[in-house]
């Protein structure tokens, strides 16, 4: 596989003991998920203001987009397609062109 045997014997300590890091961001990954199934269509500095009001947590923009990004969390917002006015919204067969043969 052409891993060294000891990284292979750290990446094992490291996942028998996991960082005060990486536990509290699992604890924090596991409140952002809650946040998330109530409100699907809200993204990373949504759900980051959410908790700040209702929890009084704080958690930096960043902090939530990483944990967001581990977690596979996706926001599923509907995107808004901007039209210039003026253009056709619905596109119409020529009729004088099919009359005549044309087309």
């Amino acid at each position: 596989m052409g891993i060294n045997r000891s990284g292979y014997y750290k990446w094992v300590k490291r996942k028998a003991n996991p960082s005060l890091r990486e536990i509290s961001r699992n604890s924090d990954i596991q409140l952002i998920e809650q946040v998330h199934k109530k409100h699907p269509s809200h993204g990373y500095r949504w759900i980051n203001a959410f908790i700040r009001g209702l929890y009084g947590i704080y958690y930096s923009d960043n902090h939530v987009h990483l944990c967001c990004k581990y977690a596979g969390i996706i926001s599923n917002g509907k995107h808004y397609n901007y039209r210039k006015p003026g253009d056709q919204l619905k596109k119409y067969d020529n009729l004088l062109l099919k009359k005549n043969g044309i087309v």
